[in-house]
C-alpha cells in the first residue's frame, strides 16, 4: 500500500474474550487430526465470547483504551469504519451502536463494512482515503468479530 500524505497511525489496540478454548479439547477430531490442524494453521486455541458479548462491546472496550492512551475523547472523532462479519443485529448498523456507546458525535461518519481476510489493508485504505477527501482530523477503524457464536 502507498502511504496518503497527512495520514498517520497512532495507535492498535486489541480485546479479546477471556474463555479460551483449546484445540486438544475438541472431541470432534481425532488426536492425530488435532495435531495435522494446529501444524496446518498454527492454532492452539481460540477465543469464546460469552451469551451476552456483542461485536461492539470488544471493540468499545479496545476503543476506549485507545481513546485514553492517544488523549483523544469520543467528540474529537470525525470518521469511525467498523469492519466485521458478525454485527450486533442486522439492523442498525453496528457502528451505530459504537458512535453511541463512544460518545460520538451526531455528525460523525460511521458506517459498517463486511469483510473478513481483508479487513485491515481495506479498511486502512478507506479510512485514510475519506480522512484525506474530506480533511477529518481524527479516525477510527474498528475490525471486530465474534465468531465463536457462529
Amino acid at each position: 500500500m502507498h502511504s496518503i500524505g497527512g495520514v498517520t497511525i497512532r495507535g492498535v489496540v486489541a480485546a479479546v474474550p477471556k474463555s479460551v478454548s483449546r484445540i486438544e479439547n475438541y472431541d470432534v477430531l481425532m488426536p492425530d487430526e488435532r495435531l495435522r490442524f494446529t501444524k496446518a494453521t498454527g492454532i492452539r486455541q481460540r477465543r469464546i465470547a460469552t451469551d451476552q458479548q456483542c461485536a461492539s462491546d470488544l471493540c468499545a472496550f479496545a476503543t476506549a483504551a485507545l481513546l485514553s492512551e492517544t488523549g483523544w475523547s469520543g467528540p474529537d472523532v470525525g470518521l469511525m469504519v467498523l469492519i466485521t462479519q458478525t454485527g450486533d443485529f442486522p439492523v442498525p448498523a453496528t457502528s451505530i451502536i459504537l458512535q453511541n456507546k463512544l460518545g460520538l458525535r451526531t455528525d460523525c461518519i460511521c458506517f459498517d463494512i463486511n469483510l473478513g481476510c481483508s479487513a485491515f489493508p481495506y479498511g486502512v485504505a478507506i479510512v485514510s482515503s475519506m480522512m484525506k477527501a474530506l480533511c477529518i482530523k481524527r479516525g477510527l477503524l474498528l475490525i471486530g468479530d465474534i465468531s465463536s457464536k457462529l
